[in-house]
């Protein structure tokens, strides 16, 4: 645990110095032994806080040749259309889900080196509060928003609702762009992750495992949940399994969240799929609250279930996760802030999507 904590302190340091200035950008980093003695640890400890470096965009390394301080992207808004120096971002359950700690700091990041700040909504997925806080950065004549699509029960209840909030930023003029979520019935600005061939990756290579009856654990209805679903099934379906749409199983969260509450639903469905010895979450929190689940029944925690999932911020270290997706989210975060600067910079709604791609990792 320390030399989690440790890694972690050394890589935040880091941070603060090449965003004071004490690092310029492409210019040379002090070597491992180097700062292996700066910070009286080892060398392995510093590597690990490099990594982090590199994942979130500060730095780059090359063999043979040393790491180097990335160079940050400067965006000219002209004065004469920027309001009040400021970007709203509406998104969900800030307070305990691992995405947004990482993605928002990137946010703030990428804004904070083009001169402006960050304002953060949290509509905890809901559409009310959602609307009002469009409403309320009207009026506060924000410059833009970064906006992630509620989730719902159902594809059309998604789709019905996230564009009457998208029409709503519209019909006030406000430049924006969605976040790690899309709409199939609507085509805008977007940054978000690559999932179905994520997904395809992630599941082809669990199924190496010898797993015979895995299954996708998963909630409401959202875009990246969707796309998980099919490439699941997909997967499935090429590996020769039978009707891979039974393996999708749903829990019905109380909000858009997945919390302890759920925990007797979950060990309903493991009881009465009792030839289960795989399961891909998808989504951290699904993933959390299943494995304590297992981990808390004697008879499910003696099967040794194999997990795979998504890792948003290097948080993922139970030994029953066999195979992580590691999404690139404070980068997102960080292109997500540089391209709502460039659409204010456009004066107009361009269209396109930014698709990023995860990296695997295997134990």
């Amino acid at each position: 645990m320390g030399q989690d904590f440790l890694y972690k302190t050394i890589s935040n340091q880091i941070k603060i110095w090449i965003q004071q200035g004490r690092f310029e950008a492409t210019k040379q980093l002090p070597t491992t032994t180097e700062l292996s003695k700066e910070f009286n640890t080892s060398p392995m400890t510093v590597n690990k806080a490099l990594a982090v470096l590199v994942k979130d965009g500060f730095i780059t390394r090359s063999a043979g040749k040393g790491t180097f301080v990335k160079e940050r992207t400067k965006i000219h808004v002209s004065e004469s259309v920027k309001n009040h120096g400021v970007i709203g971002a509406i998104v969900y359950d800030t307070s305990s889900h691992f995405l947004w700690s990482r993605a928002l700091r990137g946010i703030e990041d990428a804004l904070q080196i083009n001169g402006f700040n960050l304002m953060i909504g949290n509509d905890d997925g809901n559409f009310e509060k959602a609307s009002t806080y469009i409403d309320n950065f009207s009026k506060l004549n924000i410059d833009g928003i970064i906006f992630v699509p509620i989730g719902c029960v159902s594809k059309s209840e998604y789709e019905e609702k996230n564009l009457q909030l998208i029409r709503k930023i519209e019909q006030l003029g406000i430049p924006y762009i969605l976040f790690h979520r899309l709409l199939n019935s609507y085509n805008t600005t977007a940054v978000t992750l690559d999932d179905y061939n994520a997904t395809l990756q992630l599941i082809n290579q669990f199924l190496t495992r010898k797993i015979t009856y895995p299954i996708c654990l998963s909630h409401y209805y959202t875009s990246c949940c969707a796309l998980r679903e099919r490439a699941f099934i997909d997967a499935l379906t090429e590996h020769g399994y039978s009707n891979p749409q039974q393996h999708v199983l749903r829990i019905q969260p109380s909000g858009q969240k997945v919390d302890v509450q759920v925990q007797d639903q979950i060990l309903q469905l493991l009881r009465k799929n009792p030839e289960v010895d795989g399961i891909f979450a998808v989504e951290n929190d699904i993933l959390s609250v299943t494995i304590d689940t297992v981990n808390n029944d004697a008879q499910l925690g003696a099967k040794n279930i194999p997990f795979c999932c998504f890792d948003y911020s290097g948080t993922v270290d139970s030994d029953v996760v066999t195979d992580i997706m590691d999404i690139p989210i404070y980068e997102m975060g960080s292109f997500a802030g540089e391209l709502i600067l460039r659409k204010i910079h456009a004066g107009k709604f361009i269209e396109h999507k930014i698709l990023f791609s995860s990296s695997f990792r295997s134990r």
